[in-house]
């Protein structure tokens, strides 16, 4: 982007989301350029703070450490990201089982 616009390009915010210039855009503008993106896709009913959650969750199942997770959301606690953002899927609650069961198994054989 900063090729296109030259020196006016700046981003001190190293924002994700900019205009043509590197300015943060207005909220409407993310909001209703977000809201085409998942309406072309099929879900016109997702959020953008949808995309927070997910990544949250991704981040948390993927095997992040909670820590790491809630640093990159900028939550005050990890107690806080994982009441919020982070749900059990079956998969998940698999690992652990198995993770569990995994321990137990090595700790059996040491007797």
């Amino acid at each position: 982007m900063r090729l296109m616009a030259g020196m006016e390009w700046h981003n001190d915010n190293d924002l994700v989301f900019t205009n043509a210039h590197g300015d943060n855009l207005a909220i409407f503008t993310f909001y209703n350029s977000l809201k085409k993106v998942f309406t072309g896709i099929g879900r016109p009913d997702t959020r953008p703070h949808d995309l927070r959650h997910t990544a949250a969750t991704v981040a948390i199942a993927s095997g992040a450490d909670i820590k790491s997770v809630q640093s990159m959301l900028g939550h005050a606690t990890a107690s806080f990201t994982l009441n919020v953002y982070a749900h059990t899927s079956e998969k998940m609650m698999e690992d652990t089982a198995a993770r569990v069961q995994n321990y137990y198994d090595q700790l059996k054989s040491m007797l």
